[in-house]
């Protein structure tokens, strides 16, 4: 056999292996956001297996421990975060419009999938996640920031606010204006909970 081709064959069959490593890994974290919301706050891997529908070695050959489960899921949430809210650039003729499509964006995540609310309960039994989230909150209140300072420089908020203490501030109190919707029963609306937050947003950065 032609050097060259077999080269290419293994490569396509290391892909293949790794394309069906990722596919197991996405379909065990499913499981495991699913069994935290049957739950509540506990996970336990038998169970998470179950609901994947392979076996706790699987699971264990994936993660290492439930530890590294626990990890791969908050890690799970904050991509997603990046790639539904917090990297999109939004369309909208104003900051005020890219942000209420933001927030919208950020509820229904939220609201779409009920893990997510519970994924700081998660975080919170585990200082080293604790840690992580505590660096993934600080890139995003610098990415509010830059989004903040530009909206300024722009004469669409007021510049003698600190840009980083806004972000901190809106970004923290809409987080938990969508919990705490979540959790309540009945939920708000979605359409009166954007109304909310987009009010309190208007509120502290009017110029």
């Amino acid at each position: 056999m032609d050097r060259s081709l077999a080269i290419a064959r293994k490569e396509k069959r290391n892909t293949r292996i790794r394309r069906s490593a990722e596919a197991t890994r996405s379909l065990i974290i499913g499981a495991a956001r699913r069994e935290l919301v049957a739950s509540g706050s506990e996970i336990e891997v038998n169970q998470i297996a179950r609901r994947a529908g392979l076996s706790e070695g699987v699971v264990y050959y994936h993660f290492g421990n439930k530890k590294g489960l626990l990890d791969a899921m908050v890690r799970d949430h904050y991509q997603q975060i990046d790639e539904q809210v917090a990297l999109i650039r939004f369309d909208g003729d104003t900051w005020i419009e890219r942000e209420r499509a933001r927030v919208s964006a950020m509820i229904d995540l939220y609201y779409d999938d009920p893990s997510a609310a519970l994924i700081a309960r998660v975080v919170r039994s585990d200082p080293q996640l604790v840690a992580y989230e505590a660096e993934r909150r600080r890139q995003l209140f610098e990415l509010g920031a830059k989004n903040i300072a530009e909206a300024q420089r722009s004469g669409e908020i007021a510049v003698d606010s600190d840009p980083r203490l806004l972000a901190v501030m809106l970004l923290t109190a809409s987080e938990a204006a969508i919990i705490d919707s979540i959790e309540r029963v009945p939920r708000l609306h979605k359409t009166q909970l954007i109304q909310e937050i987009v009010g309190f947003i208007l509120l502290v950065t009017s110029a």
